[in-house]
């Protein structure tokens, strides 16, 4: 690591903010930083990527790199070999399964994290999906049953629309109190942890509305991709990466998020439940008598206010080179 340096622009005629952060690196890199594997990649969003997410971000990470690059540096401090005797021991062995063949040659290097909202409106309305591109989905399709009959032996198996997906329930006494709580109250859902398949990618989430909605996209192609707002954080993409394919790019919504505490502050369950907190709490009090004093805009007067956001990483010879901006609403 040779250097760090960056910059902070705000309220430029295109941007409300914008800005820069370079990590120099020598070249070849060595230890640690080689196992910083990141490369360029295609970044436009996949075709079951909803519409209406509230953000997208897809890298590209060289597994085998990373992975080749961790063996020297694990074996300098455990002993020659230690890398490679640990995972039989503790990975391999255990599951029935082997990491090189059935993971990391698997893996096609692309990484996707989505975020959003279900509806209706709850304090955890988010909901997370994290997506690994895989080289062969059905391939893997085999690795994923042998490995959830070694560590979730009671995952449900199902189905949506051709897509397979297995869904867990915590068990313990804390995770069956904590779902006897949930049930009925309108300002919480219900986590509904699951991994499925869905063409090549091996998906992660906590909602299985939410893989319904993902299925959904994949078929009938309303993709994140054909979406004006995202179609114009892209074209900054281009702007700000000279050239160059980025290894990592990012997109926000800030509206999404505001959407939400608007509903949550508009819906009659919050109201109520607001009111009966007033009594014995003097801050719900002073929120109940603002809300109550002083009605709300339209949403639509509020979001005019909060413009889509972006970033992007390249990874080169020279270094890390990472840019986030926000876009100036008129």
């Amino acid at each position: 690591l040779q250097a760090i340096g960056g910059s902070m622009i705000l309220a430029t005629e295109e941007f409300d903010s914008i800005m820069h952060l370079h990590v120099m690196m020598q070249t070849p890199r060595e230890g640690v930083l080689k196992m910083i594997a990141l490369e360029p990649g295609d970044i436009t969003p996949e075709n079951w990527v909803p519409s209406d997410v509230a953000s997208y971000t897809t890298l590209h990470w060289n597994g085998q790199q990373t992975f080749d690059a961790l063996m020297p540096v694990y074996d300098a401090f455990r002993g020659e070999g230690a890398m490679l005797f640990d995972i039989d021991a503790r990975i391999n062995e255990p599951l029935g399964l082997d990491l090189q063949q059935d993971f990391l040659d698997q893996f096609d290097g692309r990484m996707t994290l989505v975020t959003w909202f279900e509806k209706p409106a709850r304090l955890n309305s988010q909901s997370t999906m994290l997506a690994f591109k895989m080289k062969d989905g059905k391939t893997f399709s085999g690795t994923l049953d042998k490995l959830l009959a070694k560590v979730a032996p009671n995952a449900e198996k199902k189905s949506h629309r051709g897509a397979t997906y297995y869904r867990f329930e915590p068990g313990g006494r804390r995770a069956r109190e904590r779902r006897e709580r949930l049930e009925g109250n309108d300002l919480f859902r219900r986590p509904e942890p699951l991994v499925g398949i869905l063409g090549d990618y091996v998906i992660l989430t906590d909602s299985v509305r939410f893989f319904e909605e993902v299925v959904a996209s994949s078929k009938n192609d309303s993709s994140l991709a054909g979406e004006l707002d995202f179609k114009l954080i892209a074209s900054k993409f281009k702007q700000h990466s000279q050239g160059e394919k980025p290894a990592l790019v990012s997109f926000s919504r800030p509206e999404e998020g505001m959407r939400l505490l608007y509903e949550l502050a508009t819906s009659e369950s919050t109201r109520g439940r607001l009111s009966s907190a007033a009594e014995n709490n003097g801050f719900f009090r002073a929120i109940h008598e603002a809300l109550e004093a002083n009605e709300l805009p339209p949403f639509a007067a509020i979001a005019r206010y909060l413009a889509p956001t972006g970033a992007l990483l390249i990874n080169d010879e020279t270094g890390l080179h990472y840019t986030a901006f926000g876009l100036k609403r008129e």
